[in-house]
């Protein structure tokens, strides 16, 4: 397990003809900024411990997600990609999942950290049926 604190920075060197160039990169654990993520009434809070991604199973065509910030982060919109378009969904209310070829959809979360940065966590929708 690494610490919420933990920073690796490496470097990536590389050479185009004989110029030499260096690169540096610096890579953060994901530390999750949610108090509560509810999907359909199933509590999905954990499975955001560690990763922004993660995979919901489900039928059904209404969905509601419910999402409480962690203090310091906002909320900034919420939406649903149908393999087509973007919908705009609201927190804590319902809203239609239309299935559109093949592709069961993702709900994207924009949020920021109060300190200029803004980040998304991505919730990818699955269905158990292939119709």
């Amino acid at each position: 397990h690494w610490m919420v604190s933990c920073v690796w920075i490496c470097a990536i060197i590389y050479w185009i003809a004989i110029d030499h160039y260096v690169c540096k990169v610096t890579v953060r654990r994901f530390t999750s900024p949610f108090t509560k993520v509810t999907l359909n009434g199933k509590n999905m809070t954990s499975k955001f411990k560690g990763t922004p991604y993660i995979s919901f199973v489900s039928d059904a065509k209404k969905m509601k997600l419910s999402i409480k910030m962690k203090k310091g982060y906002q909320l900034e919109r919420i939406e649903y990609n149908n393999g087509v378009q973007y919908t705009e969904a609201k927190n804590g209310k319902t809203f239609r999942r239309t299935k559109k070829n093949n592709y069961a959809g993702e709900i994207l979360i924009n949020y920021s950290d109060g300190k200029g940065g803004y980040h998304s966590a991505i919730i990818s929708l699955r269905t158990r049926s292939r119709k």
